[in-house]
């Protein structure tokens, strides 16, 4: 079966429809993460089954939760997970790609260009630094997929939000645990868990065997401005975190 009918499948498994330039999309974005991921370090999901569904499908998760014409930024952007699928199911959207590693930020700029998105760019630098130097609340919302606790996430996130903006946390089934250790980090950067969506995500393997995974994504509104001391410097976030 070719590659770009595997990613419909796995779509369609969810409940989720692609238009064939959709998954046209999709097809050249596995193909170009294959072809650099040895050089770049990319992801160790290579398969095309589990590329379909644990990055693609699960990334687009969010989709729903995100307004119209929002104006987003992903933190440790990565491989692009999830904000080159959201940028592909969402054209309306504007996204801003954040990661600390050159190479990876060299690979987004490959895609960005190969599939002709015209809602994202991508900028190598660190959260801390970008943050206080041009965008400190200047987004209507901000994603971050497996990158840190969530008690870490909140200071290198929540700071970038307007008042009333929405962080979108994918996680896994300890949320539970992370929600109650980032206590102190909700109540010192004012925000809070509104919302938790909660997913089965359907994967179905090469020899047509079904998994399901429980997957979350944590709405959490910013209800006051973020004290200027946030956030910290890096080394205080990770040996100290709130």
């Amino acid at each position: 079966m070719e590659t770009k009918q595997i990613i419909i499948n796995a779509f369609k498994a969810n409940n989720i429809q692609l238009t064939q330039a959709q998954a046209e999309l999709f097809d050249k974005y596995y193909a170009l993460l294959i072809e650099y991921n040895q050089k770049f370090n990319l992801t160790n999901i290579t398969d095309i089954y589990e590329v379909a569904t644990k990055h693609f499908v699960d990334s687009v998760l969010g989709s729903a939760l995100i307004k119209p014409r929002a104006n987003i930024i992903d933190i440790g952007c990565g491989a692009g997970f999830p904000s080159i699928p959201l940028a592909i199911m969402r054209p309306d959207i504007n996204i801003t790609m954040i990661d600390s590693v050159g190479k990876k930020i060299g690979f987004i700029d490959i895609v960005i260009k190969e599939l002709n998105l015209k809602n994202c760019t991508a900028q190598h630098t660190r959260a801390q630094e970008f943050c206080i130097k041009q965008q400190r609340e200047g987004f209507d919302c901000v994603v971050a997929r497996a990158l840190a606790p969530l008690n870490i996430l909140i200071e290198l996130c929540v700071p970038f939000l307007k008042q009333n903006g929405v962080m979108l946390a994918y996680k896994g089934q300890n949320y539970q645990t992370e929600v109650e250790e980032a206590e102190n980090a909700f109540s010192k950067l004012f925000a809070k868990v509104n919302y938790i969506n909660s997913y089965q995500l359907i994967h179905t393997t090469g020899d047509n065997q079904q998994e399901d995974y429980s997957r979350y994504i944590l709405e959490i509104t910013k209800q006051k401005q973020t004290p200027k001391i946030y956030p910290r410097l890096k080394n205080l976030i990770k040996t100290n975190p709130l």
